[in-house]
């Protein structure tokens, strides 16, 4: 018997709600690996490319630009930043109203000085792109 079973129904269809928060850092390791062709046996070195995740969940529903502008401080202000020593960043964000706005273009120049990056891109997925890889 599977746990749902067990659970009354008004119970299972009733949970409250949250808004989920997902973002990525790829970055290339600083370490080098030896890749070693199967075919030919010779051996490369390489840096690979490393994927961190971040999941941000909050109560609010509303999906506003004082969230995102949270979230993105929580992630930018992440150890792993700090300890890569990221001067660069990328961002890619979807085309909703709570990233496409002025607030966000300002939150975007305040991170760079809070962060002291020294270039910041701001780039849009297309409508209807589909999942990413958060």
């Amino acid at each position: 018997m599977t746990w749902r079973r067990n659970e009354t129904s008004r119970n299972f269809y009733n949970r409250p709600q949250r808004t989920l928060f997902g973002a990525v850092l790829i970055y290339k390791s600083s370490e080098p690996i030896t890749v070693i062709n199967k075919k030919t046996k010779e051996a490369k070195i390489e840096y690979p490319i490393l994927y961190h995740y971040f999941d941000i969940m909050d109560k609010a529903l509303n999906h506003c630009h004082d969230f995102v502008r949270l979230a993105c401080l929580t992630v930018l202000g992440d150890p792993i930043i700090k300890e890569l020593r990221i001067k660069e960043i990328n961002i890619w964000t979807d085309t909703c109203s709570h990233f496409k706005c002025q607030d966000m273009l300002y939150s975007l120049d305040l991170f760079g000085k809070i962060f002291e990056f020294n270039k910041i891109c701001w780039n849009f997925f297309a409508e209807n792109h589909g999942k990413s890889i958060c």
